[in-house]
């Protein structure tokens, strides 16, 4: 396989369906100098005569012919595998647009139960930073924030609470602090999720405010929450994004009982021209967050 010119093979049935070099080049949109060298390629590979020259036309020889003709029910064979294979992933298919953070800590360790449900549904997942159109880049989004976004179809997927978490170690190494205002006092981690700030859990339980101006910065929660668990210091955390750390002993939540409701932090964003896939991915999202 490795050795099939199929290049050549192609321009070669191309000829011999349209029924000159010329059509063929409209064909397959190349020139037809090109169509010339894929001829001359395969003559040279083959070191016998497959085309000549009649006039202003080309004539096949006996086996050019049956090379040609093979050549173009091959060809059929694999577009229509080819086709059968896209029209599959199209009616199954879902792009997901979503946060690295979101996609991480929360989807990517449910997919095996969507596997379960739907086991023909194939999801391919698209990280983005930033709020992308649907209609050009997915089929759904998922987006943490305060929506509804402007020009979107949306709705809301689940609400959260935020709380500190930090490693055993470190909360058993710092005295085992449980006030607000003692854990402000540990070293702090901060990302740029404006809804799940310290600044916004210490208004809410009426921590000391000026003990959270310090500490490392981090743009990725995932990688707050990653850091936290090394016992570089305390993340404000989502629950749903911290979760399975928690389950898993990583982390630990001490101070869940200082839990601030955030309200609707996720939403789905919905195509205009809904396929039943969408629909079933989209009902499935709702279970899970319902969980």
């Amino acid at each position: 396989m490795r050795d099939l010119p199929l290049n050549a093979l192609r321009a070669f049935a191309a000829v011999f369906e349209a029924g000159g070099v010329r059509s063929a080049a409209r064909l397959l949109d190349v020139a037809p100098s090109a169509v010339h060298r894929h001829l001359r390629e395969l003559e040279a590979r083959l070191q016998t005569v497959l085309v000549e020259k009649d006039g202003p036309r080309l004539t096949f020889t006996s086996e050019g012919e049956r090379l040609a003709a093979r050549a173009v029910e091959a060809l059929a064979i694999l577009q229509e595998g080819f086709d059968n294979s896209w029209s599959d992933r199209r009616r199954n298919g879902v792009t997901v647009s979503t946060s690295h953070s979101f996609a991480a800590r929360w989807l990517v360790p449910r997919l095996r139960r969507l596997r379960a449900v739907h086991p023909r549904m194939t999801v391919s997942i698209h990280v983005a930073g930033q709020l992308v159109q649907i209609s050009r880049h997915a089929s759904i989004g998922i987006r943490m924030g305060t929506g509804p976004w402007p020009g979107e179809i949306c709705e809301p997927l689940m609400d959260d609470h935020i709380f500190p978490v930090l490693s055993d170690g470190l909360w058993k190494s710092s005295g085992m602090p449980l006030e607000p205002d003692e854990i402000v006092r540990l070293p702090l981690l901060h990302d740029r999720d404006p809804q799940a700030s310290w600044r916004r859990w210490a208004l809410a339980t009426g921590a000391d405010a000026p003990s959270i101006r310090d500490g490392v910065r981090i743009t990725a929660t995932d990688l707050v929450l990653d850091a936290a668990a090394s016992g570089a210091g305390v993340a404000m955390a989502r629950r749903r994004l911290a979760e399975d750390a928690i389950s898993s002993g990583y982390l630990i939540d001490r101070y869940r009982c200082h839990a601030v409701a955030i309200g609707t932090a996720y939403w789905i964003l919905r195509p205009r021209d809904r396929r039943p896939v969408d629909e079933d991915f989209i009902e499935w999202l709702k279970l899970e967050a319902n969980t």
